[in-house]
């Protein structure tokens, strides 16, 4: 598990050393392990692993490979429903801003 936890982390700080940029999605409302966020977008977490409480507005980031991250954990998910792509709850982070969002969000 160290390990893909070790590749996906090297990939995601490839990922914005590339882009430079990293989105985050505000969260809305869950039942058991559907979730849905502000911009309208709805994914089910799929395999092991307790989230806990999400607060008004939590951020979350999903990452290349179906992985979604919240309250500072990564987790498998698979989407259902895209949101809008415009919406007011999605804010781009760039720089040394994205790794420190990323790190906030997804954990060390």
């Amino acid at each position: 598990m160290r390990i893909t936890f070790i590749g996906i982390l090297l990939l995601s700080f490839s990922m914005l050393a590339n882009a430079a940029e990293l989105t985050t999605f505000q969260y809305k409302t869950h039942s058991g392990d559907i979730y849905e966020l502000r911009d309208g977008t709805i994914f089910k977490k799929t395999g092991y692993g307790y989230v806990g409480y999400m607060g008004y507005n939590q951020e979350v980031i999903f990452l290349e490979g179906n992985i979604v991250c919240m309250n500072g954990e990564q987790y498998a998910y698979k989407l259902y429903e895209a949101g809008s792509s415009y919406h007011y709850s999605i804010t781009t982070y760039s720089g040394a801003e994205a790794y420190a969002k990323f790190e906030e969000v997804c954990g060390e």
